[in-house]
């Protein structure tokens, strides 16, 4: 046997601890992480943050290897909603709508005034 068929003999490094298959050498060595006929098995690479799933068909034949990156999720704590608060969307709007009125009351008041002044310099 010459030194290129002693890597095929070579076990891949395996790791189980409750029930999870750690490899090393990622996909390499997800591929060769033996796999019995009609199972899948999760296989987390030691080194990397990725995980592979190793499938073999019912007849024996490997499916393709499934590759997968994970990451931490972290959870922001949603603000509290509540009567007593407003978003400033809402204050914004709330805003717009006081200075529209605003300006309306004004012409109005302006408009009354005009009218008041022409009575009083033409009844005069």
């Amino acid at each position: 046997m010459g030194p290129q068929d002693q890597r095929y003999l070579q076990q891949p490094v395996m790791y189980s601890n409750n029930g999870m298959n750690w490899i090393e050498n990622g996909k390499e060595g997800a591929n060769r992480y033996p796999v019995a006929p009609g199972y899948s098995v999760p296989l987390f690479d030691k080194n990397e943050k990725r995980f592979f799933i190793k499938s073999v068909d019912i007849s024996g034949m490997p499916m393709p290897l499934r590759e997968f990156t994970y990451e931490e999720v972290i959870h922001q704590k949603e603000p509290e909603q509540s009567d007593s608060y407003v978003t400033k969307t809402e204050l914004d709007e709330f805003q717009n709508g006081m200075i529209t009125r605003m300006e309306e009351m004004m012409q109005k008041y302006i408009s009354q005034e005009k009218k008041n002044y022409n009575k009083k310099q033409g009844g005069e």
